[in-house]
């Protein structure tokens, strides 16, 4: 009976893969982002000079990430490009079906969540090379240890750090954001009789909830970035 429950997180999962690996090799847009990052990382891994020679509005870890994978035989070619882009993508589904396993001991939470999170990334077939890749990665593997190391503070202080510095140097926004919240739960966490639960985790709601809207502070006049900064809050 224990190995029966798992078929329907078995069935969601090979449906998730045959779908993302169909959608992934079956779309191209037009205005091509995906050439023009691949270009962009075959151009600094055979000469250097980013920010200088080669344009970019990402920050250096994505691109030290992927010469790293260069090295190991990844080549800047649309295909190898969008099988990085899926590993990333179901990475981040088996993450957070993994992360709600072990707090509901659900199947019917965890196939919620990990068909959710595969159809909320589903735009990342638009892009593929895309820093959101390995963003979307990286924040997964930040909840998941969340999750795992949540009674060893030592070990996710240091995840925390290691993962939000990744972040940052490839995405300073979401890297606050990461930063923010390994913030708000160390806050929150707190054995300071000083500082009441209920104090403390106001500070933390009025802090995450201004932080959009003071990070997209000088677009804000457009309404996109309104919609963005206050969806996010």
């Amino acid at each position: 009976m224990n190995r029966l429950r798992w078929v329907p997180v078995a069935v969601i999962g090979a449906l998730i893969a045959v779908g993302a690996v169909s959608l992934s090799f079956s779309t191209f847009m037009v205005y091509d982002d995906e050439g023009y990052v691949l270009f962009s990382l075959k151009s600094f891994a055979e000469g250097g000079g980013l920010y200088s020679r080669v344009y970019s509005q990402y920050g250096p870890f994505f691109f030290l990430f992927n010469q790293a994978l260069h090295f190991v035989g990844f080549a800047f070619t649309n295909t190898d490009g969008r099988i990085v882009a899926l590993v990333c993508w179901l990475g981040a589904v088996g993450l957070c079906g993994a992360l709600v396993w072990r707090y509901t001991r659900s199947v019917v939470a965890t196939c919620f969540v990990m068909g959710g999170v595969w159809l909320h990334l589903w735009e990342m077939i638009s892009e593929p090379g895309h820093p959101g890749g390995f963003i979307v990665l990286v924040t997964a593997i930040a909840g998941w240890l969340g999750g795992r190391w949540s009674d060893q503070p030592r070990k996710l202080a240091v995840a925390a750090g290691l993962l939000g510095g990744a972040l940052l140097l490839t995405k300073i926004n979401v890297g606050v954001f990461l930063v923010a919240s390994a913030g708000a739960w160390w806050v929150l966490s707190l054995d300071d009789a000083r500082f009441s639960l209920r104090l403390r985790t106001a500070v933390a709601v009025v802090a995450l909830g201004l932080l959009p809207i003071a990070l997209m502070r000088p677009l804000l006049a457009q309404p996109w970035v309104q919609t963005f900064a206050l969806t996010a809050a």
